[in-house]
């Protein structure tokens, strides 16, 4: 082993010691005459009225219209907002789920359809549509009831979901819903 680590020590010291490096440097970097740029002048000073043209827009800051009142309390906004929203929705999503009653089904090729009524208005709605302010939904329509999938927020707003029968009107009793969950 010693012998190894001098034959080893020996190499390198005796090997190291022979490069020359200026004949390496000279050999990696040879210097090649370069070609002068050619400058076209009449192109540049077109290009130097285009580029002042593009460039020279002025800055206009946008007026800015002060609307907000930073002491509004939010929950009147939201109220504003919801009042406006209620003002130009689709009737059927104006009305309370309590409200609505089904006056008949239709049965035909496409399948069942609900009359639902309000007042003076009727609604035709069939299997997966969205009525009242709770965006109730119809989940299926039988013969003499429909089941409806019913969303109800309580103060705390929090989303309580509730499965519900809507029974034809003749076939009722004094109660006008009945829950099934």
């Amino acid at each position: 082993m010693k012998k190894l680590t001098l034959l080893f020590t020996a190499v390198f010291l005796f090997g190291c010691t022979e490069i020359d490096r200026e004949e390496l440097m000279k050999n990696r970097a040879e210097v090649k005459p370069v070609k002068p740029i050619e400058v076209n002048f009449e192109r540049l000073e077109k290009q130097k009225e285009e580029l002042i043209e593009l460039f020279s827009t002025v800055y206009v800051a946008p007026e800015y219209a002060f609307t907000k009142d930073p002491f509004t309390s939010v929950v009147d906004i939201y109220k504003l907002a919801q009042a406006e929203e209620e003002a130009t929705l689709n009737p059927v999503l104006i009305h309370k789920f309590d409200e609505f009653k089904l006056v008949g089904i239709l049965t035909g090729e496409i399948g069942n359809i609900a009359v639902l009524a309000v007042a003076d208005d009727s609604f035709y709605l069939k299997t997966g549509d969205v009525f009242s302010a709770n965006r109730s939904t119809i989940i299926f329509i039988g013969q003499d009831l429909i089941k409806v999938r019913d969303n109800s927020k309580d103060i705390f707003g929090n989303t309580k979901t509730e499965i519900k029968d809507i029974k034809l009107d003749y076939l009722k009793d004094d109660s006008s819903k009945e829950k099934t969950s």
